[in-house]
């Protein structure tokens, strides 16, 4: 087997495999490939720039090309923050019901047994005042 300089192919075809098998068990991520492809093809971009130290051909078509797919990809975040949301509040609102209908917090009042006065003397005690 050879090893390759630049892997990047082997990472997509990869990237691509991963995204086929978890459709296959229902976990579908259409909506955020081109989110991640666009950002991955910026971020290639930006490097490209970094180090040819400005602006070439190839930096500007990985800008424009990264650009576009990563703005595609924006409509899938807002499902997937919506839903994010949704579990957090409810997570939230089941531990709280938890947590209020706890036993273990509750402290009964235990008077001390010295304390407890007759019937006559709570009687003079409260005419006296």
């Amino acid at each position: 087997m050879k090893n390759h300089k630049n892997s990047g192919l082997g990472i997509v075809l990869m990237t691509i495999g991963v995204i086929i098998l978890l459709g296959l068990i229902g976990v579908h991520l259409g909506g955020l490939v081109p989110l991640a492809l666009g950002l991955a093809l910026l971020y290639w971009g930006f490097k490209k720039y970094q180090r040819v130290g400005g602006l070439s051909v190839g930096s500007i078509f990985l800008f424009i090309i990264g650009g576009m797919f990563a703005l595609s990809g924006v409509g899938a975040l807002i499902p997937f923050f919506i839903a994010s949301l949704l579990l957090f509040f409810g997570y939230r609102y089941l531990k709280s019901d938890d947590d209020t209908n706890d036993d273990t917090s509750y402290q009964p009042y235990q008077m001390d047994v010295k304390s407890k006065k007759s019937l006559d003397e709570e009687f003079n005690s409260l005419m006296n005042k």
